[in-house]
């Protein structure tokens, strides 16, 4: 599977995981966005750190290490959750992640989850060697 495949088939996972942020405590349910990225590097050695300040509302970090502790370390930021949905405003489900005509559909496809699916590929190619300097 290619890096591109690799990154949509994520994307697309991330979407239809609905973690939807209504700013309550209780609301997002990034757990489930947490496990996905977790399953997507396994068989890695990257080093997974799981945060949970309430119940259901994780984050997550991924530290590939790097090969010269002296050297500047980079961090890549992203997040997992998604802003509520005005659903009749939507011409096609914002969780279910279609594509059609060549573009994917889904709350998060254009935003951050976007952003965050592409980090999180370039960061298990970066995993799989050689090792950069920094962490």
């Amino acid at each position: 599977m290619s890096l591109y495949d690799d990154t949509l088939e994520l994307l697309q996972e991330l979407i239809r995981n609905a973690c939807v942020n209504d700013l309550t405590a209780d609301s997002g349910e990034e757990y489930r966005n947490a496990a996905t990225l977790e399953k997507f590097f396994e068989g890695t050695d990257v080093k997974v750190q799981k945060f949970e300040p309430h119940p259901g509302r994780v984050s997550v970090a991924f530290t590939v290490e790097g090969s010269d502790p002296q050297a500047e370390p980079l961090t890549l930021l992203g997040h997992i959750d998604v802003v509520p949905v005005d659903e009749p405003k939507w011409t096609k489900p914002p969780f279910d992640a279609l594509i059609e005509d060549g573009k994917l559909y889904g709350r998060g496809a254009v935003d951050m989850l976007f952003i965050t699916a592409s980090q999180a590929a370039v960061t298990r190619k970066i995993a799989q060697g050689p090792r950069p300097k920094g962490t």
